[in-house]
Parts: structure tokens; sequence; C-alpha cells
């Protein structure tokens, strides 16, 4: 795998970790808004947006972590 695949592929965890934290709390705020419990809601948005990034992350780096060769054997050392 050449050397920029992967670091699109470290970027878009990032961007997957962003947009799942955020949208556990947006969603948490809206719920809040919507049902007048202030705090509820947006920690139950914050904790399952952490646990869906988490896990998200992990499926995402397994395979990574399986391969048998270190990167620069991979790609021919380039």
């Amino acid at each position: 795998m050449p050397w920029w695949v992967l670091a699109l592929r470290l970027t878009g965890l990032g961007w997957f970790v962003a947009f799942c934290v955020v949208g556990g709390i947006v969603g948490g705020w809206l719920l809040d808004s919507w049902a007048g419990t202030l705090p509820l809601f947006l920690l139950v948005g914050v904790v399952l947006g952490s646990a869906t990034a988490f896990y998200g992350v992990y499926r995402m780096v397994l395979p990574l972590m399986k391969s048998d060769q270190p990167l620069d054997a991979q790609d021919g050392g380039q």
C-alpha cells in the first residue's frame, strides 16, 4: 500500500471521529431542547458518539494491523 493511501485512511479516521462525536452532541442537544431535559440527552449523545467513534476506528484500523509486512516492504520502498 502506498504511503499516501495510508495517509488518506488516517485522515478519514479523524473525520469519522469528529463526525461521530459532534453528531452525538448535536443529536443530544436537539433531543434535550425537544424534551426539556437539558443535560440528559446531551451526555447520552456524547457517550454514544464516542463509543461509536472508538468502535469504528477499531474496525477501520484492524485490517492495517493484520498486514504481515512493514509499510516500506509493501510498496517497494517508495
